[in-house]
Formats: structure tokens, C-alpha cells, sequence
């Protein structure tokens, strides 16, 4: 080992810190949860793809046309930090899931807080010296735990489809032998 390599620290400003771990896992974990929890509660919901930006989740009941796009914030321990951009214009009605999974021996239970982004945006933390970001601390979401209510209540989001909608020509319900036997599809 070379003289003055640490391999679990790295040198900042003349001290050894310690080196943070990465949070993709925290953050995968999170929308997992995510995910889960919605399903178990009855809402439609599918993770977005890996690269897209601002949300993570699109989540609504079948009977709403449109699902809602949820941004998942997840850590172990508080606070979470957030892009202040996402407290401007337009993202101020994004829901934004603020995930607490806890350490990993896993002995508290996850916990969600769930808000639109207009309703914690005097609460974002903006230090000085940070440039486009802040953090949210605990108490400024404690009012919203469990509040799932917010994602059932979507006015807006992404339009779908009723499934076959485009593809199907029947305009009445199949009755006896037009029923579609195991071998023809059903669009």
C-alpha cells in the first residue's frame, strides 16, 4: 500500500473523510418500495425507465384516464436532497414520495411521506454556497406520512388508452358462438 492511500476515505480540503456510499441502491430500493406499496394499495402503477427525468413512477386508479408522475426521494437517514428546480413553475404539482427506508439492518419500518412539491417548497433548505440544490429534513414532511390520498386524487398526468381502444371494431359485447375460443387473441 502507498504511503497515505486510505482506501476507505478520500482527501477533501486538507481532512480525510470518509467515503459515502453510493446511493443507487437507497434509491432503487426506495421506488421498489414505492411500487409495492401502490400495488398493495390498489393504484395502477409502473416504474418509468432508468433514464427519465423528474419521475420515477406512474401511478392512478383504473378508473381515472390519466396517471399521475411521482418522483421518489429515498435515504436512510434524513435529510433528502432535492434539485431547487424542482420547487419552480410547473414541478410545484409533482408528487414527489419522500422514502425513509432506515439502516440496513432493517429493524424500523419504511416510511413514506407523500406531498405535492408546492406544499414543502418554503420548507426546502437552501444553503449558501449550493448552487441548485437543498435538502429536505423530516419535519418538514412529518405532516404528510402515509398520505397516499394525494396520488388517488389525480386531476391531470399522462392520458391512457382504454386497452383495445384503437384496435378493437366490436361495439357490442361477443355473445355465444362469437366468443373467441383459446387459440384466437383478444386486443
Amino acid at each position: 500500500m502507498a504511503f497515505g492511500h486510505r482506501p476507505t476515505a478520500h482527501w477533501r480540503q486538507g481532512v480525510y473523510m470518509k467515503k459515502r456510499a453510493s446511493g443507487i441502491p437507497t434509491g432503487n430500493a426506495g421506488e421498489y418500495y414505492v411500487m409495492a406499496e401502490l400495488l398493495r394499495r390498489g393504484f395502477d402503477a409502473q416504474l418509468a425507465d432508468r433514464n427519465t427525468k423528474a419521475y420515477d413512477i406512474l401511478a392512478g386508479h383504473e378508473a381515472e384516464a390519466a396517471l399521475e408522475k411521482v418522483q421518489v426521494k429515498s435515504v436512510r437517514v434524513a435529510p433528502w436532497f432535492v434539485r431547487l428546480s424542482h420547487f419552480e413553475g410547473e414541478m410545484l404539482n409533482r408528487i414527489t414520495v419522500y422514502v425513509l427506508i432506515g439502516k440496513q439492518s432493517g429493524t424500523a419500518p419504511v416510511r413514506y411521506f407523500i406531498t405535492r412539491n408546492r406544499e414543502i417548497a418554503e420548507h426546502v433548505h437552501r444553503p449558501g454556497a449550493w448552487k441548485g440544490d437543498g435538502f429536505v429534513n423530516l419535519k418538514s414532511v412529518l405532516a404528510y406520512e402515509n398520505r397516499w390520498d394525494v396520488i388517488a386524487n389525480v386531476k391531470g398526468g399522462i392520458t391512457v388508452p382504454e386497452r383495445g381502444s384503437e384496435l378493437s371494431e366490436i361495439s357490442e359485447p361477443l355473445q355465444g358462438d362469437e366468443l373467441p375460443t383459446v387459440n384466437q387473441h383478444v386486443l
